[in-house]
């Protein structure tokens, strides 16, 4: 024997079998004065850590992703800044309790994704995790770790076993089944069954046979089970199952070992009549329960039968239960005693008859088969519908702020320069350059909740960001008021609920995934709703028409590199165009060489993020009424004046609904219509983000095409050329021939460029600008409209020209009278 501290007993064992340790790291704590300081100090630290957990979005984050809810277990955050306990910084913090219940001492669980150094103690732990169990415990559920005991703590209304609700308490990992833990075991007088609920790892198997044999000496009176999880561990399964999985692993536990020394409790003739009562009820758990390890081959045994299920079963068409089943004697001796029969369970006559031919062949009673195959029958459809609930797709859960999220979020909203601080704060979140850009599908995209959503079109060259655009600023939407689309199938839209895209932000990566629902698309847009009408035969087997209904409205936000042939979809959404200079390609650049080195903050981008999905989830449905409509007008050389017209009017609506926090609520007296009045300031936001949209929509080339021969205008100046050849221009531009070509033949076909010489083989032709300064002029035509316009108010409002604007009802037949509002 070698003479040596118990941790250096454990390196050497583990050096012999050479099986990695799971590595804690213990932290030093302070010495107080006395126990009592201790405790003491322990429970204020604690109260400390769990008001610095609700003020950090990244940690309930990472809880959220864990499926834990901060509300219903005791958990606690030590900050990365400034932390209360210096060594367990950025951590999740759990107490350990000791037998008065009193905080002795934590557990920290990092939230980083440090793959080392994940779990952190205090030095000289003590404790158990989340408490001593009580006294009268009778069902004891023991996990391998404390986040897994959090997890069934959530779900503990589930966890019950012949109406008993059964304790839980955590190990400190493999190894970490202690002594204070065995000992608060042992003090249980009543307890007749300990479960455990390690990781489904060849570990976790190791120390449960471990862990069994070690307390079935102890306590001879408890019988141990298992829950065999389907993933790893018990967090893992929660988040890849329904909360229901805990009621179905808790009814098939794998038994482990039978009750010995009954003797002790009950006279000889009780104990023995307790004892096959018991056996029979654990042989029971044990053989007739469906085995769903595999499902492609499902097994159901009893004391006489094996049964087999090859190829599993169909989830679909719930009217029929067809299986093959593979079905022979217990214990399997002869080949010659087992039948192979595909069969539907649910077709009575073909049933008796395959048990009559089953209990010929395998020489048994029908009576015994038929009870089999009845019970096989309610397993497998138990089986199924718990199959089909885990495979439906998790809807996002509508988070419920707590009361210092909902305030913080109100004060931002509240507060004087909101669209500035916007501005500024959405650069926080990953979002390089395009300040106007992000600002505007920001604001587009706060509109889904309005009556009239406004949609967005992000237009650009292959690979220039549109995508990560839209993709940067839709995460701060919250995840329950968005669908994310690849591709849709052409009638994809119509099995959506009836009220499921309701208010719905809907996120188009490609328009060219979504090129078949197109049509459907821009009716659901235009209209708000969508209809169609099927025919479906009833269950006599007639013909019947009924109408698939689907609401809205929606707001769509979608990219594409190809304007015009979405023309129709572009007509009806914002018109974006991505920076394509070299300064903002420098910008991104620089971000990504930074984010390669590790110097970008990644958790404060996430925490802006969450800061604003909480301000969009305070927002509520209200009306807007704009006072200063009649006198706003856009300008004469827009293309497409109403629809380009009825979304000025719809922007500036979503900045005043932006504003909510900051405006008053008025009451129409005749309707009782609730409603918020559109200012100044709001406009002013409007004709400095709409600007650029205003000017492209007076444009008859499009965004492309006009990028380009801005280009060539550039390029001829600095070069004081006169005129070019396309060879020369190509060179200059390194682009394709194909896209050269094509916006030469646009600009010529409209004017903008004509052929001066040249030829069309030898040296190409030589091509002269018409008009240097149309753009220039167009633009300033553009902003100047909107300027006069807004100083024009500002001037009748000062003079009191227009003292109050009224409002109007349609309360009558005949033109609308206008109201006296309070």
């Amino acid at each position: 024997m070698e003479k040596c501290s118990k941790h250096n007993a454990l390196k050497i064992s583990q050096a012999l079998i050479d099986v990695p340790m799971k590595q804690y790291t213990d932290v030093p704590m302070a010495k107080l004065a006395n126990e009592k300081e201790k405790l003491k100090t322990m429970e204020e630290i604690f109260y400390e850590l769990q008001a610095q957990l609700k003020q950090s979005p990244a940690a309930i984050s990472y809880l959220q992703s864990r499926n834990l809810n901060n509300e219903k277990i005791e958990v606690g955050y030590n900050p990365l800044v400034k932390p209360i306990i210096k060594d367990l910084k950025n951590c999740i913090i759990f107490p350990l309790r000791d037998k008065e219940n009193k905080i002795v001492s934590f557990y920290g669980r990092s939230i980083s994704n440090n793959t080392d150094q994940r779990h952190f103690y205090l030095k000289d732990r003590g404790g158990i995790y989340p408490n001593y169990p009580k006294a009268e415990t009778e069902k004891l559920i023991i996990t391998e770790a404390i986040i897994d005991a959090a997890t069934l703590i959530i779900n503990g209304e589930l966890l019950i076993i012949n109406g008993i609700k059964p304790s839980i308490t955590a190990c400190f990992g493999t190894n970490g089944l202690n002594d204070e833990i065995r000992n608060a075991i042992q003090e249980l007088p009543n307890l007749n069954e300990i479960i455990f609920a390690f990781d489904n790892d060849e570990a976790g198997n190791k120390a449960v046979e471990k862990y069994t044999e070690e307390l079935k000496e102890q306590l001879p009176t408890v019988k141990f089970s298992k829950l065999e999880l389907p993933c790893k561990d018990v967090n893992e399964t929660l988040q890849a199952h329904d909360e229901n999985i805990f009621i179905h692993l808790l009814e098939t536990r794998m038994l482990l070992s039978k009750v010995e020394a009954m003797d002790l409790f009950f006279s000889t003739e009780k104990a023995t009549e307790k004892k096959e009562e018991l056996e029979s009820l654990q042989f029971s758990q044990s053989t007739k329960t469906l085995n769903c390890s595999n499902p492609e081959q499902l097994q159901y045994n009893t004391n006489e039968l094996l049964i087999t299920l090859l190829g599993g079963i169909s989830l679909q068409n719930l009217d029929r239960l067809r299986v093959t089943i593979y079905m022979r004697r217990n214990p399997h001796i002869n080949a010659a005693y087992s039948i192979r029969q595909n069969i539907d369970l649910y077709q009575d006559d073909l049933v008796e008859k395959f048990i009559r031919r089953s209990a010929e062949k395998l020489e048994l009673s029908t009576s015994l088969i038929s009870k089999a195959i009845a019970e096989l029958t309610e397993e497998l459809e138990q089986y199924r519908l718990l199959q089909i609930e885990n495979k439906k797709v998790k809807t996002n859960k509508i988070k419920e702020l707590t009361a210092i999220e909902k305030q913080a979020a109100i004060n931002y909203l509240s507060k004087a320069d909101l669209m500035q601080r916007t501005l500024d704060d959405l650069g926080k979140t990953g979002i390089v350059g395009e300040e106007l850009n992000r600002l505007i599908m920001y604001l587009v995209m706060t509109s889904r909740k309005r009556e009239t959503p406004i949609n967005i079109l992000s237009l650009g060259s292959s690979g220039i960001g549109k995508t990560h655009l839209q993709e940067k600023v839709s995460e701060c939407i919250p995840e329950e008021d968005k669908h994310e689309i690849t591709v849709m199938s052409e009638n994809a839209f119509y099995y959506f609920g009836q009220e499921e895209l309701k208010h719905k932000l809907l996120l188009i990566e490609d328009l060219d995934g979504a090129e078949s629902v197109l049509y459907p698309l821009r009716e659901l847009q235009s209209k708000k709703k969508l209809s169609k009408t099927v025919t479906l035969k009833d269950s006599k087997g007639n013909l019947k028409t009924i109408t698939v209904m689907v609401e809205g409205p929606i707001s769509v936000s979608g990219c594409t590199t190809r304007e015009n042939v979405y023309e129709d979809n572009a007509n009806r959404s914002f018109l974006i165009y991505i920076d394509e200079s070299k300064e903002q390609d420098s910008k991104v650049m620089a971000y990504q060489r930074l984010l390669s080195a590790g110097m970008i903050n990644k958790a404060e981008e996430k925490e802006q993020q969450e800061q604003f999905k909480n301000q969009q989830r305070i927002l509520r449905s209200i009306k807007v009424r704009n006072p200063y409509a009649p006198m706003l007008c856009i300008p004469e050389s827009i293309l497409k004046p109403r629809r380009t017209n009825a979304h000025y009017l719809e922007f500036i609506e979503a900045i005043t609904f932006y504003h909510q926090y900051q405006r008053p609520i008025k009451i129409d007296p005749y309707t009782g219509e609730k409603y918020i009045e559109t200012s100044l300031e709001d406009i002013e936001w409007a004709n400095k983000l709409m600007a650029e949209i205003l000017i492209r929509k007076a444009d008859e080339l499009t965004g492309a095409c006009r990028n380009f021969f801005e280009k060539i205008k550039d390029y001829l100046q600095k070069e004081k050329k006169e005129s070019f050849y396309s060879k020369a221009l190509r060179s200059h531009l390194r682009i394709s021939s194909s896209t050269l070509n094509r916006y030469l033949i646009e600009l010529c076909r409209n004017g903008y460029l004509k052929i001066t010489g040249g030829n069309k083989y030898k040296t190409g032709f030589e091509y002269l600008v018409n008009d240097y300064e149309e753009y220039s002029k167009l633009k300033q035509g553009v902003t100047s409209i909107l300027d006069d316009m807004l100083r024009q108010i500002k001037e009748k409002t000062k003079t009191n020209e227009y003292p109050s604007i009224p409002t109007v009802s349609h309360r009558q037949n005949g033109i609308l009278k206008t109201n006296t509002v309070n």
